[in-house]
C-alpha cells in the first residue's frame, strides 16, 4: 500500500511541475510576443534564470526561457527580467506598440493560463 502511495504521489508531482514550466512559458511567451520592436534590442533582452534573476544586458548567448523553464523543479524561483534601462517606461505605455505594457498584461491572463493548463495536466495521463 505504501508504494502506491508513493506512485501516486511520484505521478502528481510530475503533473504539477509540468503544468508549473509550461505556465511559465505561456506567460513568457505573452511577454515577449507582446513586446514593443524599434531595433530588436528589447525584445531580445528579456532573460530568464532560477535562483536569481541574471541581470546581463545584451547577452550574446544563452538559450531563452525555455530551457531554463525546463530545468524548473518543486521549490524552485524562476526569474524573467529585461534590465534595460528603458524597459520600466516601456511596460507603463511610452510605446504605441505596448500602451499597455507587456507584463502587466501577461499577469493579467495569468488565472485563465492557470486554470487551462493545469486543467489539462490533470486529465493528462502520466507517461512512465
Amino acid at each position: 500500500m505504501a508504494s502506491q502511495w508513493a506512485d501516486i504521489s511520484t505521478k502528481n508531482k510530475a503533473k504539477m511541475l509540468g503544468a508549473a514550466r509550461r505556465t511559465i512559458k505561456s506567460i513568457a511567451k505573452d511577454t515577449v510576443a507582446g513586446s514593443p520592436i524599434d531595433t530588436g534590442r528589447f525584445k531580445s533582452n528579456w532573460n530568464a534564470s532560477l535562483g536569481s534573476p541574471d541581470l546581463a544586458i545584451d547577452k550574446t548567448e544563452g538559450g531563452g526561457f525555455i530551457p531554463v523553464a525546463n530545468k524548473l523543479r518543486i521549490g524552485d524561483i524562476f526569474y524573467f527580467v529585461n534590465n534595460l534601462p528603458y524597459a520600466l517606461r516601456l511596460e507603463f505605455g511610452y510605446s504605441d506598440q505596448a500602451p499597455s505594457g507587456m507584463v502587466r498584461l501577461a499577469i493579467a491572463k495569468f488565472p485563465f493560463t492557470v486554470n487551462k493548463i493545469t486543467t489539462a495536466f490533470i486529465n493528462r495521463p502520466v507517461i512512465e
